[in-house]
């Protein structure tokens, strides 16, 4: 007849310091690499690990009055603390860009960005709480 599916995720949402080193040490010089804590990063705090997850469900209905082969399929997600389960990118990342028809940059339809998080985080000293605040997020297709 077809298939239905309930499945879930555990994540850790974890993060590194908020103040990096930006530019590396030159090969044999004396400093710190490229993206390592600076001293700065103590007084910015480092924010506690938090878990998160993500649940979906998906149904498929075979043998349709369409005809022979035809079927329809449908899955619902949400996470929190969990993006890429919702996003399904197969990168590292699920961050992206969209480039569209339109001949003159800046015009509609013509680049998208996206950027996609866990969680995310204001240090104490800039007016924040100084925790991990996981984000959420949906999802629908058929």
């Amino acid at each position: 007849w077809g298939l239905f599916q309930i499945s879930a995720a555990a994540h850790e949402v974890n993060a590194s310091y908020n103040v990096l080193n930006a530019l590396g040490a030159p090969a044999g010089a004396v400093g710190l690499p490229g993206a390592a804590p600076t001293g700065a990063s103590e007084l910015s705090g480092h924010p506690d690990t938090s878990w998160g997850g993500a649940v979906m469900a998906a149904l498929q209905i075979k043998n349709i009055p369409t005809g022979p082969g035809d079927d329809i399929k449908m899955d619902a997600s949400y996470s929190k603390g969990a993006t890429k389960y919702v996003i399904s990118s197969a990168s590292t990342s699920p961050s992206f860009a969209i480039f569209g028809s339109a001949s003159a940059f800046g015009a509609y339809q013509s680049i998208g960005f996206g950027a996609t998080t866990d969680a995310v985080y204001l240090p104490v000293a800039a007016g924040g709480d100084g925790s991990l605040h996981l984000t959420e997020a949906f999802g629908v297709r058929g």
